[in-house]
C-alpha cells in the first residue's frame, strides 16, 4: 500500500509539474512570510511517526535502528510534503485549495477527471494503510498488558517466539 501510494504521489508530482503556472507560484512565495506562522498546523501531518515505536522489540539493534528508521522517514516524508505543497499551490491559488480533496480538485479545475480520480483512489490507499499502521502498536499495548492481572488472557503467545506463557 506504501508504494501504491508512492506511485500516485510521483504521478501527482510528474503530471503536475507539466501544468504548474509560474505566477501562481510568485504570488504563494510573496505571502511565504506572512503564513509561516500558521505553519504549525502541519505538525497534525506527522502524527503517526510514533508508531514507529512500536515496532522497536522486532528490531535487531533498536538503540541504533529506531533513531535511523525515525529520522529517515521524517526527512523523506518533510521532502514529499515540501514538494505536494509547490506543485499543488502552483496549480491552482491556495484559496481554491480548501477542500477535503485538495490534489484532485486541483486537476479537476485544469479539466483533467481521469486524473484526479486517479488521484482520489490514491487516497483511499492512502487512508487504509494509515490505519493499518494505526493498528500494529495494539497487539504490543496487550502483550505489555497481559503482564498485569487486569489481561491475564492476551498473555498467552506463541510458543516459539513468544517470552511470555
Amino acid at each position: 500500500m506504501v508504494a501504491l501510494k508512492l506511485v500516485i504521489i510521483a504521478f501527482f508530482l510528474v503530471v503536475g509539474a507539466f501544468y504548474v503556472s509560474r505566477q501562481l507560484d510568485a504570488v504563494c512565495a510573496q505571502r511565504v512570510g506572512r503564513y509561516l506562522g500558521r505553519g504549525r498546523i502541519i505538525f497534525f501531518a506527522y502524527i503517526g511517526f510514533d508508531a514507529v515505536s512500536t515496532a522497536a522489540e522486532e528490531t535487531r539493534n533498536p538503540q541504533r535502528d529506531m533513531p535511523i528508521g525515525m529520522m529517515a522517514s521524517l526527512v523523506v516524508c518533510t521532502i514529499i510534503y515540501i514538494a505536494v505543497a509547490l506543485v499543488l499551490t502552483g496549480l491552482l491559488p491556495y484559496q481554491q485549495l480548501d477542500t477535503a480533496e485538495p490534489l484532485a480538485t486541483a486537476f479537476s479545475s485544469l479539466g483533467m477527471n481521469w486524473t484526479a480520480g486517479f488521484i482520489s483512489l490514491g487516497a483511499v490507499f492512502a487512508t487504509t494503510s494509515v490505519l493499518v499502521v494505526f493498528q500494529l502498536g495494539q497487539p504490543r499495548i496487550f502483550f505489555s498488558m497481559a503482564a498485569t492481572a487486569a489481561a491475564r488472557w492476551a498473555a498467552r503467545v506463541h510458543p516459539r517466539f513468544g517470552r511470555r506463557t
